[in-house]
C-alpha cells in the first residue's frame, strides 16, 4: 500500500505544541483528539479536520492523550497533575484523578477499556479502575527511573514501560510480576507499541533507535537507526502490516513489519514531531508537532485483498 500526504491539514491547531493525538469514535463519525502545551485538548472530524469542540478541565499543558478499545471514551492527562477520562459523545469528563506532581505523565487503556494504567517519576506504574477512578494496584519496575510511556498488549496479558534512563520493563498483568527488565536503548524511551499478536515489542528511544523484541524470551531482535534525532512516537496499523515512527528530526517514516525496513518518509512538519496516530480503518495516519499543525497521510486500501 502506498501512503501519500492529503492537502488538507491543521495549522495552527493549537496555541502551543502539540504532544499527543487519538483517533476515537462518535455514533457518528470518526475523530481525532489533540492535546498541546497550552493546556486544551481539541476534537476533530477526521474526514473534513474540522473542529468539533474544545474539552475544557485542564489547567496545564498536556502530556498524554488516548482513547480506549472502544474509541467511545479518551483519557488525558496533564502537568496539572490530573487525569480526566472523557465521554467524547458527551464531551464531558466523567472520572477525574487527581495524582501527586509528575506521578501521571503517561497513559494507556487496558486491553479490555476496564483500566487505565500511568507511569510515574518514582518507578512505579500505577493503575486505577477507568470507571471509578480508584486506584487499582501499583506495578515496581525496581527501578528508580522516571516512566515516560506504557502500553498494554491487545491480548492483555502484557504491559510494558520505559523510563528515562534507557530502561524498559515487562509485566505478566495476570500475576502482577515482572518479566523482563529489556536492554538496548542508552537515553530515554519515549514510545513503546506491542504488534497486535502481542509477539513482539516495538521502542522509540532518544538515542535515535527503535528496537524491537521478542515478548517471550526478551530478547532483541533488530534495533532500527534511519532517524537522526530522538525517536519520540510509534503507532501501529490495525493490521500490524506496518507501524509509523516520528522524531525530532520532524521526520515520519513507514516501516514494513515483516522486514523492519523502511518503505516511505515524510518531512511536512517544521518542528520536532511529538505524536502519531493510525486511525481504527488503517487509511490515515496522523502526526502532530511542536509546530502546532496536524498531518493527514493516506494510505489507499489495498483492493486486491
Amino acid at each position: 500500500m502506498a501512503y501519500s500526504v492529503r492537502n488538507e491539514r491543521i495549522e495552527q491547531a493549537h496555541n502551543d505544541g502539540i504532544v499527543a493525538i487519538a483517533c476515537a469514535n462518535t455514533s457518528d463519525k470518526m475523530i481525532l483528539v489533540t492535546g498541546s502545551l497550552d493546556s486544551s485538548v481539541k476534537v476533530w472530524r477526521q474526514d473534513s479536520l474540522e473542529l468539533v469542540l474544545t474539552l475544557e478541565g485542564h489547567r496545564l499543558g498536556i502530556v498524554s492523550v488516548v482513547s480506549d478499545p472502544t474509541g467511545k471514551l479518551v483519557a488525558t492527562s496533564s502537568m496539572d497533575s490530573v487525569i480526566r477520562v472523557w465521554d467524547i459523545e458527551k464531551g464531558k469528563s466523567m472520572v477525574v484523578i487527581e495524582a501527586p506532581p509528575l506521578e501521571s505523565w503517561t497513559l494507556a487503556f487496558s486491553a479490555d477499556g476496564q483500566h487505565l494504567a500511568t507511569g510515574t517519576r518514582s518507578g512505579n506504574v500505577n493503575i486505577f479502575n477507568a470507571q471509578t477512578g480508584e486506584k487499582e494496584q501499583s506495578l515496581d519496575t525496581q527501578k528508580k527511573t522516571f516512566i515516560l510511556q506504557v502500553a498494554y498488549s491487545k491480548c492483555g496479558k502484557y504491559l510494558a514501560c520505559g523510563g528515562n534512563d534507557g530502561s524498559v520493563c515487562v509485566f505478566d498483568i495476570s500475576t502482577s510480576k515482572l518479566m523482563h527488565h529489556l536492554e538496548g536503548h542508552s537515553m530515554s524511551v519515549r514510545s513503546i507499541v506491542f504488534t497486535n499478536d502481542s509477539q513482539r515489542l516495538l521502542t522509540a528511544s532518544d538515542d535515535k533507535h527503535i528496537n524491537v523484541y521478542d515478548v517471550n524470551s526478551g530478547s532483541l531482535v533488530k534495533s532500527l537507526s534511519d532517524h537522526h534525532s530522538f525517536v519520540l512516537s510509534l503507532a501501529m496499523s490495525p493490521d500490524s502490516q506496518h507501524f509509523a515512527s516520528s522524531s525530532s528530526d520532524r521526520q515520519v517514516k513507514i516501516w514494513e513489519l515483516s522486514t523492519l525496513e523502511c518503505i516511505r518518509s515524510f518531512e511536512e512538519h517544521k518542528d520536532q514531531v511529538w505524536g502519531l496516530a493510525f486511525n481504527s480503518t488503517g487509511d490515515a495516519l496522523y502526526s502532530v508537532s511542536d509546530d502546532m499543525s496536524v498531518v493527514q497521510y493516506i494510505c489507499p486500501l489495498d483492493a486486491s485483498k
